[in-house]
Protein backbone atom coordinates (compact mmCIF):
# COMPACT_ATOMS: atom_id res chain seq x y z
CA UNK A 1 0.00 0.00 0.00
CA UNK A 2 1.44 3.17 -0.86
CA UNK A 3 2.28 5.27 1.79
CA UNK A 4 0.75 8.81 2.27
CA UNK A 5 3.71 10.68 4.26
CA UNK A 6 2.27 14.25 2.30
CA UNK A 7 -0.71 14.38 5.40
CA UNK A 8 2.24 13.33 8.10
CA UNK A 9 2.82 16.89 8.56
CA UNK A 10 -0.26 18.40 8.77
CA UNK A 11 -1.86 15.83 10.61
CA UNK A 12 -2.11 15.46 14.72
CA UNK A 13 -2.59 13.01 17.18
CA UNK A 14 -6.02 13.75 19.31
CA UNK A 15 -5.08 13.01 22.91
CA UNK A 16 -6.29 15.73 25.13
CA UNK A 17 -4.00 18.02 27.20
CA UNK A 18 -4.19 16.86 31.13
CA UNK A 19 -1.85 18.60 33.06
CA UNK A 20 -3.38 22.51 32.54
CA UNK A 21 -7.51 23.36 32.99
CA UNK A 22 -8.94 22.48 29.17
CA UNK A 23 -9.88 25.45 28.07
CA UNK A 24 -6.42 27.26 28.39
CA UNK A 25 -4.18 24.10 27.77
CA UNK A 26 -1.62 24.44 24.55
CA UNK A 27 -2.18 21.04 22.52
CA UNK A 28 0.16 18.46 22.91
CA UNK A 29 0.75 16.59 19.78
CA UNK A 30 -1.69 14.12 19.85
CA UNK A 31 -5.14 15.98 20.77
CA UNK A 32 -8.70 15.81 19.13
CA UNK A 33 -12.44 16.60 19.60
CA UNK A 34 -15.51 16.11 17.17
CA UNK A 35 -16.55 19.16 15.76
CA UNK A 36 -20.14 19.56 14.31
CA UNK A 37 -21.68 16.91 14.49
CA UNK A 38 -24.86 15.37 17.29
CA UNK A 39 -24.50 15.42 21.65
CA UNK A 40 -26.32 12.51 22.61
CA UNK A 41 -29.33 13.60 24.82
CA UNK A 42 -29.75 10.34 26.76
CA UNK A 43 -27.35 7.86 28.93
CA UNK A 44 -28.98 4.86 26.88
CA UNK A 45 -27.11 6.80 23.59
CA UNK A 46 -24.04 5.64 24.63
CA UNK A 47 -23.31 2.23 22.76
CA UNK A 48 -19.84 1.82 24.75
CA UNK A 49 -17.90 5.28 24.84
CA UNK A 50 -15.68 5.42 27.62
CA UNK A 51 -13.56 7.83 28.70
CA UNK A 52 -9.75 7.15 30.05
CA UNK A 53 -8.42 9.47 32.85
CA UNK A 54 -5.07 10.45 34.69
CA UNK A 55 -4.26 11.85 37.89
CA UNK A 56 -4.59 16.02 37.43
CA UNK A 57 -4.55 18.71 39.68
CA UNK A 58 -6.32 20.79 37.18
CA UNK A 59 -9.71 21.74 37.20
CA UNK A 60 -12.61 21.55 34.79
CA UNK A 61 -11.56 18.01 32.98
CA UNK A 62 -11.83 15.41 35.85
CA UNK A 63 -8.34 13.93 34.50
CA UNK A 64 -9.72 13.19 31.05
CA UNK A 65 -7.10 12.85 28.65
CA UNK A 66 -8.72 10.19 25.75
CA UNK A 67 -11.66 7.91 25.16
CA UNK A 68 -11.69 4.63 24.78
CA UNK A 69 -13.89 1.58 23.97
CA UNK A 70 -14.98 -1.47 26.26
CA UNK A 71 -14.83 -4.20 24.48
CA UNK A 72 -15.01 -7.09 27.53
CA UNK A 73 -16.35 -7.13 31.20
CA UNK A 74 -13.00 -6.06 32.24
CA UNK A 75 -11.28 -4.80 28.65
CA UNK A 76 -10.97 -1.37 27.27
CA UNK A 77 -9.47 -0.80 24.20
CA UNK A 78 -7.82 2.69 23.48
CA UNK A 79 -4.50 4.33 21.39
CA UNK A 80 -1.48 3.65 22.44
CA UNK A 81 -0.50 7.34 21.47
CA UNK A 82 -3.04 8.09 24.74
CA UNK A 83 -0.36 6.18 26.68
CA UNK A 84 1.95 8.62 28.30
CA UNK A 85 5.08 7.82 30.26
CA UNK A 86 5.12 11.53 32.17
CA UNK A 87 0.85 10.25 33.59
CA UNK A 88 -0.27 8.34 35.64
CA UNK A 89 -3.87 6.65 34.32
CA UNK A 90 -6.50 6.50 37.63
CA UNK A 91 -9.38 4.76 36.29
CA UNK A 92 -11.88 4.47 32.66
CA UNK A 93 -15.03 6.40 33.48
CA UNK A 94 -17.79 3.39 31.54
CA UNK A 95 -21.41 4.43 32.18
CA UNK A 96 -21.75 8.40 31.49
CA UNK A 97 -22.35 10.55 28.61
CA UNK A 98 -20.65 13.27 30.14
CA UNK A 99 -16.81 13.96 30.62
CA UNK A 100 -16.13 14.14 33.64
CA UNK A 101 -18.56 11.86 35.23
CA UNK A 102 -19.71 8.16 35.44
CA UNK A 103 -18.75 5.35 37.26
CA UNK A 104 -14.69 4.92 37.31
CA UNK A 105 -13.12 1.64 37.89
CA UNK A 106 -9.26 1.37 38.66
CA UNK A 107 -6.85 0.20 36.08
CA UNK A 108 -4.72 -2.64 36.80
CA UNK A 109 -2.81 -3.05 33.48
CA UNK A 110 -2.27 -1.05 30.62
CA UNK A 111 -0.85 -3.47 27.43
CA UNK A 112 0.49 -1.43 24.08
CA UNK A 113 0.89 -2.95 21.02
CA UNK A 114 4.21 -4.31 20.61
CA UNK A 115 4.49 -2.95 17.16
CA UNK A 116 4.30 0.40 15.61
CA UNK A 117 0.48 0.12 16.02
CA UNK A 118 -1.83 2.92 17.54
CA UNK A 119 -3.23 0.90 19.32
CA UNK A 120 -3.27 -0.35 23.80
CA UNK A 121 -5.51 -2.18 26.15
CA UNK A 122 -6.72 -1.36 29.47
CA UNK A 123 -7.27 -3.65 32.02
CA UNK A 124 -10.32 -2.80 34.74
CA UNK A 125 -10.91 -3.83 38.34
CA UNK A 126 -14.69 -4.34 38.15
CA UNK A 127 -16.18 -6.49 36.00
CA UNK A 128 -19.52 -5.44 36.87
CA UNK A 129 -19.27 -1.40 36.15
CA UNK A 130 -22.22 -0.80 34.74
CA UNK A 131 -22.34 0.10 31.18
CA UNK A 132 -22.68 -1.44 27.46
CA UNK A 133 -19.61 -3.40 25.79
CA UNK A 134 -19.01 -3.23 22.87
CA UNK A 135 -18.57 -6.27 20.05
CA UNK A 136 -14.69 -5.48 18.01
CA UNK A 137 -15.09 -7.79 14.72
CA UNK A 138 -12.04 -8.32 12.39
CA UNK A 139 -14.13 -7.11 9.33
CA UNK A 140 -13.43 -3.64 8.05
CA UNK A 141 -16.29 -2.05 6.42
CA UNK A 142 -16.45 -1.38 2.53
CA UNK A 143 -15.59 1.88 0.60
CA UNK A 144 -18.48 4.59 1.02
CA UNK A 145 -20.07 2.63 4.36
CA UNK A 146 -21.51 4.67 6.70
CA UNK A 147 -19.38 4.50 10.21
CA UNK A 148 -20.09 6.97 13.48
CA UNK A 149 -17.43 8.36 15.47
CA UNK A 150 -18.15 8.81 19.05
CA UNK A 151 -15.99 11.43 21.59
CA UNK A 152 -15.84 14.16 24.17
CA UNK A 153 -12.78 16.19 22.01
CA UNK A 154 -12.64 19.65 21.69
CA UNK A 155 -15.42 21.91 19.51
CA UNK A 156 -13.92 24.67 19.23
CA UNK A 157 -10.12 25.75 19.57
CA UNK A 158 -9.92 25.42 23.29
CA UNK A 159 -13.13 23.68 24.42
CA UNK A 160 -13.77 19.62 24.98
CA UNK A 161 -17.40 18.98 24.89
CA UNK A 162 -18.95 17.62 28.30
CA UNK A 163 -21.41 15.98 26.71
CA UNK A 164 -20.40 12.59 24.48
CA UNK A 165 -20.41 13.40 20.63
CA UNK A 166 -21.12 11.63 17.38
CA UNK A 167 -19.80 12.38 13.98
CA UNK A 168 -21.32 10.58 11.21
CA UNK A 169 -19.31 9.80 7.82
CA UNK A 170 -18.48 7.46 5.34
CA UNK A 171 -15.26 5.19 4.74
CA UNK A 172 -13.01 7.45 1.92
CA UNK A 173 -10.09 4.58 1.97
CA UNK A 174 -7.60 2.59 4.01
CA UNK A 175 -3.94 3.38 3.71
CA UNK A 176 -0.74 3.06 5.94
CA UNK A 177 -0.02 5.17 8.87
CA UNK A 178 1.59 8.56 8.39
CA UNK A 179 2.18 9.42 11.87
CA UNK A 180 5.87 9.52 13.04
CA UNK A 181 5.34 12.59 15.62
CA UNK A 182 5.98 12.51 18.48
CA UNK A 183 5.90 8.39 18.34
CA UNK A 184 6.12 5.99 15.39
CA UNK A 185 3.36 4.82 14.40
CA UNK A 186 3.59 4.04 10.50
CA UNK A 187 2.96 -0.34 10.74
CA UNK A 188 -0.39 0.51 11.09
CA UNK A 189 -2.96 0.43 8.31
CA UNK A 190 -5.53 3.40 8.95
CA UNK A 191 -9.43 3.50 7.89
CA UNK A 192 -9.96 7.15 6.53
CA UNK A 193 -13.17 8.69 7.28
CA UNK A 194 -14.74 11.43 5.27
CA UNK A 195 -17.28 13.57 7.29
CA UNK A 196 -21.07 14.04 6.67
CA UNK A 197 -21.84 16.07 9.86
CA UNK A 198 -18.67 16.30 12.13
CA UNK A 199 -15.22 15.74 12.28
CA UNK A 200 -12.82 14.45 15.22
CA UNK A 201 -10.32 16.81 16.67
CA UNK A 202 -8.42 17.08 20.38
CA UNK A 203 -9.62 14.32 22.70
CA UNK A 204 -11.25 12.14 20.24
CA UNK A 205 -8.24 10.04 20.72
CA UNK A 206 -8.56 6.28 21.21
CA UNK A 207 -12.31 6.68 20.69
CA UNK A 208 -14.50 4.12 18.95
CA UNK A 209 -15.68 4.31 15.30
CA UNK A 210 -18.73 2.10 14.96
CA UNK A 211 -20.09 0.07 11.78
CA UNK A 212 -24.10 0.54 11.24
CA UNK A 213 -24.28 -2.24 13.08
CA UNK A 214 -22.74 -1.24 16.50
CA UNK A 215 -19.34 -2.52 16.26
CA UNK A 216 -16.36 -1.11 16.68
CA UNK A 217 -13.94 -1.29 13.19
CA UNK A 218 -11.52 1.73 14.39
CA UNK A 219 -9.75 3.53 17.27
CA UNK A 220 -9.34 7.49 16.62
CA UNK A 221 -5.69 8.32 16.20
CA UNK A 222 -5.09 11.57 14.13
CA UNK A 223 -6.60 14.56 11.80
CA UNK A 224 -5.62 16.62 9.55
CA UNK A 225 -9.15 19.42 10.18
CA UNK A 226 -7.41 21.23 12.33
CA UNK A 227 -10.82 21.92 13.97
CA UNK A 228 -12.62 22.19 10.87
CA UNK A 229 -14.89 20.26 8.24
CA UNK A 230 -12.15 20.43 5.69
CA UNK A 231 -10.07 17.59 6.51
CA UNK A 232 -10.41 13.82 7.75
CA UNK A 233 -10.11 11.68 10.47
CA UNK A 234 -7.95 8.45 10.80
CA UNK A 235 -8.87 5.46 13.26
CA UNK A 236 -6.62 1.99 13.02
CA UNK A 237 -8.13 -0.43 11.60
CA UNK A 238 -9.39 -3.78 13.64
CA UNK A 239 -9.40 -5.49 10.09
CA UNK A 240 -5.69 -5.06 9.23
CA UNK A 241 -2.11 -6.34 10.38
CA UNK A 242 -3.58 -8.73 12.91
CA UNK A 243 -4.48 -6.55 15.65
CA UNK A 244 -7.89 -8.22 16.02
CA UNK A 245 -5.81 -11.40 16.64
CA UNK A 246 -3.49 -9.64 18.82
CA UNK A 247 -6.91 -7.80 20.75
CA UNK A 248 -8.35 -11.51 21.14
CA UNK A 249 -4.81 -13.36 22.07
CA UNK A 250 -4.34 -10.31 24.82
CA UNK A 251 -7.64 -10.57 26.30
CA UNK A 252 -9.23 -14.15 25.35
CA UNK A 253 -12.04 -12.55 23.42
CA UNK A 254 -13.00 -13.71 20.03
CA UNK A 255 -13.59 -11.23 17.40
CA UNK A 256 -17.49 -11.17 17.05
CA UNK A 257 -18.52 -12.29 20.60
CA UNK A 258 -21.22 -10.28 22.15
CA UNK A 259 -21.96 -9.26 25.78
CA UNK A 260 -25.00 -8.34 27.24
CA UNK A 261 -24.58 -4.59 29.21
CA UNK A 262 -22.57 -4.75 32.93
CA UNK A 263 -23.72 -4.31 35.69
Amino acid sequence: MKRTFWIAAASTLLILPAAAPAAAAPADPGSTRIVGGKELTALEQNPGATGLHVQTDAPGNGGFICGSTRIGPTWVLTAKHCIVDKYTYTGVSTHTIKRSEGPRPKIVKIIKHPKKIDLALVQIDDANAPGKIVTFTDKGPAMGAVVRNYGWGRVNANDPSPVLKVAEGTVARYSQSPVTNPIDLTEGIDLIFKPTDGLCWLGDSGGPLLDTEGRIVGVTSWSNGNGTMNGICAHLSLAHMGTAKWISETTGIAPGTSFPPAG
